[in-house]
C-alpha cells in the first residue's frame, strides 16, 4: 500500500508509510522539514 501511494504522490516509500500509520492512528499534524509531506493530506506544523 505504501509503495502504491509513494508512486502516486511522488514521495518516498518511507514518507508514504509514515503517512499511512499517521492516518490509521488519527494523526492529522506533522512537525517536519520534509517538503514531501506537502504532497500528502496532512497539516504541517512549522513552529
Amino acid at each position: 500500500e505504501s509503495a502504491v501511494l509513494a508512486g502516486e504522490k511522488g514521495v518516498s516509500v518511507n514518507d508514504a508509510l509514515a503517512y499511512l500509520v499517521m492516518r490509521r492512528r488519527g494523526v492529522r499534524e506533522v512537525y517536519t522539514f520534509d517538503k514531501h509531506f506537502e504532497k500528502l493530506d496532512v497539516d504541517i506544523v512549522k513552529e
